[in-house]
């Protein structure tokens, strides 16, 4: 079991715990929900924002990352590096979208106010987003051997700049 087992079974104990809490609790739970549901988007909105700025403070990737991904066309590049980087994020943001998604899961199990209601409206779509399934085919349809080569790099594995990456090939070309 890996690190990421490890937390998600923690989240589903919790999670577990606060229904089993609310069955004794309804009204309180109900009453304090859109608080919850606030203070879970402003963790989730401080988890993006901190990996959108480490993303951006990374420096560019060693030359032999620049170099194989210039063997492949350009609509390669830019869908590894768009896939990549959105699984990269993703995994960052990870622990805090799925905190905001059980208190979700959680509320919608409550007699909600309709302020509440509309918040839950607002914000479902983040949480419960088909963007990750896009990214998936994209990645799924890019050539196996350029992803098994590209996979080597430990570079992809945290948030990157995929601006700045494609901005390094561009001046490369420029160069050569």
């Amino acid at each position: 079991m890996g690190a990421g087992d490890f937390d998600m079974l923690c989240y589903m104990r919790m999670f577990c715990l606060v229904v089993i809490l609310s069955a004794f609790s309804g009204k309180v739970l109900a009453d304090d929900i859109h608080s919850m549901l606030n203070n879970q988007i402003i963790k989730y909105l401080a988890a993006f924002d901190r990996c959108e700025k480490a993303a951006l403070q990374r420096s560019l990737p060693e030359q032999a990352v620049i170099d194989t991904l210039m063997e492949v066309d350009d609509h390669t590049q830019l869908s590894f590096l768009l896939a990549v980087s959105f699984k990269a994020r993703s995994k960052c943001e990870r622990p805090e979208l799925t905190e905001l998604s059980y208190t979700i899961l959680l509320a919608k199990q409550l007699d909600l106010k309709p302020k509440t209601l509309e918040l839950i409206e607002s914000i479902e779509g983040l949480a419960y987003s088909t963007e990750a399934l896009r990214f998936y085919r994209i990645y799924s349809e890019l050539p196996e051997a350029f992803i098994i080569q590209m996979e080597q790099f430990e570079y992809f594995k945290t948030p990157f700049d995929e601006r700045a990456i494609l901005e390094s090939i561009e001046k490369t070309k420029e160069g050569k």
